[in-house]
C-alpha cells in the first residue's frame, strides 16, 4: 500500500509539508524521491522505515520527528540523512517525549558521535538543532560526549534543548 501510496504523491508537486503519523506504513527499501517535500513531520514511524522515508525527501530543510526509542530510532534517522546528503537541512528536531521511559530517551556514545559526525560533515546549511529529552546513556554520560557533540556543531546558529 505505501509503495502505491507514495508514486501517486510524487504527482502533488506543490506538496511541500508532509506529516506522517501511522506506525502501519512500511517504506518499501528505495521508495520513490519526493523531491517538493521541503518539511517532514513525523510521528509513531518505525524504526525501520526512517532510513527509507528520509532518503526518498532529498529536498527536505525542515525536519521535526517524535522518536520511540532514541537508542534505535537516531541511528536509523541518521544513516537516512547520510544518504541524501543533508546538505539542505536549516533544522533538525528530534523528540523523545517526557512520557517515554528514561531508558527509551537514552543513547550510546556511539550514537550521539554518528549525530555529530552527520552534523559536521553533511549539514553546512543547519541553523537550528534541538534534541528534546534525548539523554547520553552511563556510558556517555561524561560531558565529552556533549562536547563533541557541541563541537560538530560550530556552525548551528541555534542548539535547544540539549540536556
Amino acid at each position: 500500500m505505501t509503495a502505491r501510496m507514495w508514486s501517486c504523491l510524487r504527482s502533488f508537486t506543490s506538496l511541500n509539508h508532509l506529516t506522517i503519523s501511522d506506525s502501519s506504513l512500511n517504506f518499501p527499501p528505495s521508495p520513490p524521491e519526493l523531491p517538493s517535500v521541503t518539511r517532514l513531520s513525523a510521528e509513531r514511524v518505525t524504526s525501520q522505515s526512517y532510513e527509507s522515508l528520509l532518503s526518498s525527501l532529498p529536498g527536505l530543510i525542515d525536519i521535526g520527528i517524535t522518536i520511540d526509542d532514541a537508542e534505535r530510532d537516531i541511528p536509523q534517522i541518521t544513516a537516512g540523512l547520510r544518504r541524501t546528503g543533508g546538505q539542505q537541512l536549516t533544522h533538525i528536531e528530534l523528540t523523545a517525549p517526557f512520557t517515554l521511559p528514561s531508558e527509551k530517551r537514552r543513547v550510546s556514545r556511539e550514537t550521539m558521535r554518528g549525530l555529530g559526525l552527520l552534523i559536521r560533515e553533511q549539514t553546512k546549511n543547519l541553523q537550528r538543532l534541538d534534541l528534546d529529552w534525548v539523554k547520553c546513556a552511563d556510558e556517555c554520560a561524561d560531558e565529552e560526549d556533549w562536547v563533541y557533540l557541541i563541537e560538530c556543531c560550530r556552525h548551528v546558529k541555534t542548539m535547544s534543548k540539549l540536556w
